[in-house]
């Protein structure tokens, strides 16, 4: 009997790991993204650099800052997914990582995409299922194991799993899928060419944010500005510990996006940020009232998203102010 129950767990646990591995290196979650870290493993003594956080990591341009680096930039991520991604990174043999470039939005210290109500969320699922680690973070575990059995609870999983499997060019096809938006901000007669944003799609953007701050002021377990402050205290002693520069960046936003936005909630983010510079002598850059840009609507996609063309002359500002410190 109690050799029957070891073999019946050993055979549990080899095949819990065998399906963990199945699924982080061979099914589909946010298939992008994953496909962005399978290569920066399979290249990790070249890549150089990572830009992580929210959309808004967008905006920095690898080829004009002359960087052999990644983006892993997805909408509505919080401060606690970076962390968790740039921990699994950093830990990886013969990383070359050397600079981290993560996006300060106005608001970053109030997003936080773990619900105290115990309900899950689609961003810390597609994470964990993308990141093939057994770490999760603390109190999450519903999101830990929805993500890494993300495959066969997704409503399309079997048309991906055959999509991915077996057409040959998958991953040409997952490629285009990160050059698509600088592809399309090339294109002439597109969105990325108007003169000015419409007021209307401009405080539609700014509403979307404030429901963030809206969403935190109702949490009453903990204080989501002070979590966030403490996240970013750690990705910054851990970057101290593996030698990694941290480059926090708020990107150009159109000049009637920041006109709409909370005062209060801007000066806030923004003094908190200086006090971690003055504190941990790290780099921010803040470009959000930056005159090159923020009065030319041809340098938007929309409210608070720069285009490629925007993002090519960013990387050479960039470029200049790194090599100046």
């Amino acid at each position: 009997m109690k050799k029957f129950f070891i073999k019946g767990s050993i055979f549990i646990i080899i095949g819990y790991i065998f399906l963990f591995s199945l699924f982080n290196y061979v099914l589909t979650g946010h298939a992008d993204e994953k496909y962005l870290i399978k290569k920066i493993l399979k290249n990790r003594t070249k890549i150089k650099a990572i830009a992580i956080g929210t959309s808004h990591i967008w905006a920095v341009n690898f080829k004009s800052l002359g960087i052999n680096g990644i983006e892993l930039g997805l909408g509505g991520r919080d401060l606690a997914e970076c962390k968790y991604v740039l921990d699994f990174l950093l830990d990886q043999k013969n990383n070359n990582i050397k600079k981290v470039f993560i996006s300060i939005s106005y608001f970053s210290l109030y997003q936080d995409n773990n619900p105290v109500d115990g309900s899950m969320t689609d961003n810390r699922i597609v994470m964990y299922n993308n990141i093939p680690s057994w770490k999760m973070i603390k109190g999450d575990m519903k999101n830990y194991l929805s993500g890494k059995f993300l495959p066969f609870i997704q409503s399309d999983h079997w048309r991906n799993i055959v999509i991915e499997l077996y057409e040959k060019n998958w991953k040409l096809k997952l490629a285009f899928v990160n050059i698509a938006a600088e592809a399309f901000a090339e294109m002439p007669g597109t969105l990325y060419e108007q003169k000015t944003i419409p007021l209307k799609e401009v405080k539609a953007r700014v509403n979307k944010q404030h429901l963030v701050h809206e969403r935190a002021k109702k949490n009453n377990m903990y204080n989501t500005k002070e979590y966030n402050l403490f996240v970013i205290k750690q990705i910054i002693l851990m970057f101290k510990k593996k030698g990694v520069d941290p480059i926090f960046i708020t990107p150009p936003y159109y000049f009637e996006y920041t006109k709409l936005y909370n005062k209060k909630y801007i000066n806030e983010m923004k003094t908190e940020m200086n006090k971690f510079v003055r504190k941990y002598d790290v780099t921010y850059l803040d470009f959000s009232m930056d005159p090159d840009f923020i009065y030319q609507g041809k340098y938007f996609k929309d409210a608070d998203h720069i285009n490629y063309k925007a993002s090519w002359l960013l990387g050479e500002k960039i470029k200049k102010l790194l090599h100046e410190r």
